[in-house]
């Protein structure tokens, strides 16, 4: 693919390079450290990606042919769309491309590759560096900054594929950092409109789980900080779970789940943070609401992690610690009605947006989208990426 584009911001011109055969890339920094005393003026999780850069006579980069700077650890969503772009606020970049101004990835397939940056193809060498967190770009750094990568490797990116790339910690006790790099699928696959996809990966470093609480950070997904939420995710999850769904209806007060959907067995789940292969999609309903002038979704889901062996429990009881790391749950909930956690009184622990996309379309305001989403835990965050079919503009 061959693809020549010039912006024009102000009296500022900027000419993007042609990418020729391109791979396209999304890069997420998934490290994050507990702050103490000692460590809170450091910006020990801020990255600076280069790719295939260039070194002067000592051995300091002095250029690369792709940069993602002010990369600070990523958030839990990751929308179907680049919703960082154009964001001047501040320079902190909270994936790559975000607010990287490059070629972005095409329409594939149907799917919105907007979020994935066009890459050149082929072996190349990939570096990470820890850099402050201060707006001053990575190549304008003192030397001290730019003399020792914190992760150094060559990857190989084939021609029009798609990929997904992870900076994160692969050892909790030895504080080793590598990449994780998956081949995406989900643009080959047969996938109905009418259905919601997705699938799991726990990419926890080792020894995480088993560590005291004490040595852990905070949980990143935490709304309410009380010992039911805190302990849902938050001390991480065995290195095997049995994953289990059940779907709600956000129309009554306290919600019950469909009788067809309640605590649905989905997936036995490894903790993995070397493999490179996609893991397989699950697919849920996409199941609307009979309400007049529109095709939105009332339903949203809950996710139970259980250990091979133990048994469900009542939600108002705690998982994380209490469990010893054998109970876990999270609830994508948000249906875009400006609403922020389900009715009722239950416990639904970490909140995460709905598997469902809800906004105007055609003649319906709002319509419901199906689409195909991965649910990542890293260490005691769970994330979730969103990737959505093209849909139709609105029409007022």
């Amino acid at each position: 693919m061959v693809i020549g584009i010039v912006l024009l911001s102000g009296c500022a011109k900027i000419d993007f390079k042609t990418v020729k055969e391109p791979a396209y890339l999304r890069v997420f920094n998934n490290l994050r450290f507990k702050v103490t005393i000692e460590t809170q003026d450091q910006a020990l999780s801020t990255l600076t990606m280069l790719i295939n850069p260039v070194y002067d006579g000592d051995g300091l980069p002095v250029s690369a042919a792709t940069v993602g700077d002010f990369l600070v650890t990523r958030p839990a969503y990751a929308p179907p769309y680049p919703s960082h772009i154009g964001n001047s606020l501040d320079k902190y970049n909270p994936e790559f491309p975000g607010k990287e101004r490059v070629i972005a990835g095409p329409i594939l397939n149907g799917f919105d590759l907007s979020s994935w940056a066009q890459v050149p193809s082929g072996k190349m060498r990939i570096a990470f560096y820890v850099r402050p967190k201060s707006e001053v770009p990575f190549f304008d750094l003192e030397a001290r900054y730019r003399t020792a990568p914190l992760i150094d490797t060559t990857l190989d990116l084939l021609a029009g594929e798609v990929y997904t790339l992870h900076a994160l910690e692969k050892d909790f006790d030895t504080k080793e950092k590598g990449v994780l790099l998956r081949q995406e699928i989900f643009h080959k696959l047969a996938l109905a409109d009418s259905l919601v996809y997705v699938n799991f990966y726990n990419m926890s470093a080792r020894g995480f789980w088993q560590a005291d609480r004490s040595r852990k950070p905070e949980d990143m997904n935490t709304l309410v900080k009380n010992t039911y939420w805190e302990d849902a995710l938050g001390q991480g999850v065995r290195d095997e779970m049995n994953v289990y769904c059940s779907v709600y209806d956000d129309r009554v007060q306290r919600p019950t789940s469909l009788p067809s959907f309640t605590k649905l067995f989905l997936t036995h789940l490894l903790r993995n943070n070397e493999s490179p292969a996609a893991a397989p999609y699950y697919s849920l309903p996409l199941l609307t609401g009979a309400m007049a002038n529109t095709a939105r979704s009332p339903f949203y889901q809950k996710f139970f992690l259980l250990a091979p062996g133990f048994d469900f429990r009542d939600d108002e009881q705690a998982g994380g610690v209490e469990s010893n790391n054998q109970y876990a749950f999270f609830t994508c909930f948000s249906n875009g009605n400006g609403e922020t956690s389900p009715g009722g009184n239950l416990n639904w622990g970490p909140m995460l947006p709905n598997l469902i996309v809800t906004t105007h379309s055609g003649i319906y305001n709002p319509r419901s989208f199906g689409t195909v989403n991965s649910i990542e835990i890293v260490n005691g965050s769970v994330h979730l990426i969103t990737v959505q079919r093209v849909y139709a503009p609105p029409v007022y």
